[in-house]
């Protein structure tokens, strides 16, 4: 961080240095901090600002760890589910579409 604001400190032009600096900012920060920034403040952040580019590796690996964790926490529930409520509930749905007669509309 310090490389980029002492960049900023001795740009001829502050004001045309600002945006970029900005933008290097916010990546090293996305990349340094991305556990624990929330996903909706870093999207609100970069969609104001322009910078969907910056923030889109951020993106891919929220959603991998939340794929992830999704994957463990369904691993999980179904070893504490038991085997027979399982077993009824799968034939249960299995009136198909097609199968299934014609309901009475009420149009």
């Amino acid at each position: 961080m310090a490389f980029f604001v002492e960049r900023a400190t001795s740009a001829a032009d502050n004001e045309a240095a600002a945006p970029a600096v900005f933008k290097q900012c916010f990546s090293a920060l996305l990349l340094s901090c991305a556990e624990s920034l929330p996903a909706h403040v870093v999207l609100e952040t970069a969609w104001r600002h322009g910078l969907s580019a910056e923030a889109m590796p951020f993106f891919i690996g929220t959603m991998a760890r939340s794929e992830r964790r999704l994957a463990e926490l369904e691993a999980e529930v179904a070893l504490l589910r038991p085997a027979a409520p399982r077993a009824a509930a799968a034939t249960a749905g299995d009136q198909g579409f097609f199968t299934s007669p014609p309901t009475q509309s009420t149009f």
